[in-house]
């Protein structure tokens, strides 16, 4: 049996002595009530399902609660809500525990599916709802509405999510069911990797996996071994305080958590990049911007540009004109002072919309991999043709966007699907 832990309502009484006239008084004085305090449950050795949720509501973020909405039912269903009849005893003992990813993480509390007036179902669903309802506490007392002076959760400038992830995994080490749920933007300013330096920014796919591969070398990856990871909001920004990030980057921070998770031994079982919206909590985690160079290129070039490859091959019809049409872009990259590129290459399916239905499979996966080698060599030419900065290929496979309204292939739209774009 655990010790119930619980938000610590009750109001403290204070004495005064006032002295009128001569004669004493005593005088009561009740301080304000505290809400944002946590006391966490004692220990238990369950072999029970246990989830950890990270929280990093910075500044540089979107309106917290709204997040927390996003990811509720998640979490929620995860702590044995969505168990119907009998079948939610299987939540009995469930661990449930919160970390704050400022730059000096720390655990908020730990409690347990365990309720004090028995273990029929509507005694366990009462529980899970009243420990899930630490959650939205934290929300409220970690820079949200409940934040006040003197009654919050302390919060130090910039965010640490390694430290963090390092903080949550050492909460989840029974045998049971591991998940770990991450609220936050993935831009981390304090710790082992400062993105808001020079150089830190994972900006290129291949720059991420070498960075998450540096911190695995350098000791300085958390042990996620045996846990599941559910991302939410990786890569979303206010706009604001963090002007937004081009696109190429959005994905490459994926990548770089993605590969850090990896080598951590964790398992990536969700990532939602947009789940939240509205502005930064007024006290949010204070944290450095990164400094975004304006680039809101898209060069699109077509078999009439001269990107045009011979049928089912990676070689150009005309090499003269595919290098013209790949210094003429590097000339407009470098015009606009970008430091990368993303090639992305497109194929059409060649055929009707109800013969492609019928062989969809095996033509999607010909052209992802016949585009991306299409992608590639073209990357190839914006190098020989001067760009020096970080190239990403990748390939969009089918076009999906060349049929008429009956289905009947239109040779204008297949022309716009054989092309490759070439953006920030």
């Amino acid at each position: 049996m655990t010790k119930r832990g619980k938000i610590a309502l009750s109001a403290f009484g204070l004495v005064l002595v006032l002295v009128l006239g001569g004669a004493a008084y005593l005088v009561g004085i009740v301080t304000p009530v505290r809400l944002c305090e946590f006391k966490s449950d004692s220990t238990t050795d369950s072999t029970s399902d246990q989830i950890s949720v990270v929280l990093a509501p910075t500044s540089n973020f979107v309106d917290f609660d709204s997040l927390v909405s996003r990811a509720g039912q998640d979490i929620k269903s995860g702590l044995g809500f969505s168990l119907q009849g009998e079948d939610k005893k299987q939540a009995l003992n469930r661990e449930f525990s919160l970390v704050v990813a400022d730059s000096a993480p720390k655990l908020l509390v730990t409690s347990f599916i365990d309720p004090l007036n028995g273990t029929e179902p509507q005694e366990i669903e009462t529980q899970i709802v009243s420990t899930y309802g630490y959650l939205d506490l934290a929300a409220g007392c970690a820079g949200g509405y409940l934040a006040k002076d003197k009654d919050q959760v302390d919060l130090a400038k910039e965010s640490d999510l390694l430290k963090a992830l390092a903080v949550a995994s050492d909460q989840l080490g029974h045998t049971g069911k591991k998940t770990l749920y991450i609220l936050g933007n993935g831009i981390q300013t304090s710790g082992a990797i400062r993105m808001q330096d020079e150089d830190s920014f994972p900006k290129t796919e291949a720059r991420a996996i070498a960075m998450a591969k540096s911190l695995e070398q350098r000791g300085e990856l958390p042990d996620l071994t045996g846990i599941s990871v559910k991302w939410y909001g990786l890569g979303q920004v206010d706009g604001s305080n963090q002007k937004t990030l081009p696109t190429a980057w959005t994905k490459s921070l994926k990548a770089f958590w993605s590969k850090t998770i990896e080598l951590s031994g964790g398992t990536i079982e969700g990532m939602c990049e947009a789940c939240g919206s509205g502005e930064p909590m007024p006290k949010a985690i204070r944290v450095h911007p990164i400094q975004v160079s304006p680039c809101p290129l898209i060069v699109k070039l077509y078999e009439a540009d001269g990107v045009e490859f011979k049928p089912d091959s990676t070689s150009f019809v005309s090499d003269s004109q595919a290098k013209a049409a790949a210094e003429s872009t590097v000339a407009k990259f470098k015009a606009k002072g970008c430091s990368s590129m993303t090639v992305t290459g497109y194929a059409a399916a060649g055929r009707s919309e109800s013969e492609y239905k019928e062989e969809q499979s095996s033509i999607d996966k010909t052209n992802a991999k016949l585009t991306k080698a299409r992608a590639k060599a073209f990357a190839q030419l914006l190098t020989t043709a001067g760009f020096d900065g970080d190239i990403t290929f990748v390939g969009g496979g089918t076009c999906g966007t060349e049929w008429d309204g009956n289905g009947k292939a239109n040779s204008e739209q297949q022309r716009l699907c054989r092309r490759v774009e070439v953006s920030n």
